[in-house]
Parts: structure tokens; sequence; C-alpha cells
């Protein structure tokens, strides 16, 4: 769920929680009116493995979770 930043009215960011997120201080997407932008983000699976060689279903792992 993104989470607004009263700092910066009509911006909204997407974290998941990962000790990664906190540790560097980003968040997996910040959208600014229409536009998104997503970062520090690899297509992994549960295991920690890249889900796959394709372009597409990677992209689609990255961006699934900031929906």
């Amino acid at each position: 769920m993104p989470d607004a930043d009263s700092a910066r009215p009509g911006r909204q960011q997407v974290s998941t929680g990962s000790k990664h997120e906190f540790q560097f201080g980003y968040s997996r997407a910040v959208r600014q009116g229409n536009v998104i932008r997503i970062a520090g983000t690899a297509g992994l699976g549960e295991d920690g493995t890249v889900v796959s060689d394709d372009v597409e279903i990677e992209a689609e792992a990255v961006v699934g979770p900031t929906q």
C-alpha cells in the first residue's frame, strides 16, 4: 500500500518492509503525479534466485510487489 509523503503533496512511496529499504533509505517505488519510478528491485523469487531469463517475466516479478 502506498504511503503519502506529507512533505511532498501528490507523492506516494511504496515499501515492502525489507531490511535493505530501511538500511539504505529507499522505497521500492515512488509515484509523483502520473510518473512512477521503481528502483533497487530485482525479479527474484521467494528463494532469492532470479525468476526467469525472460525480461518480461522478471519485470512482472518486480512490479507485482509494488501494486
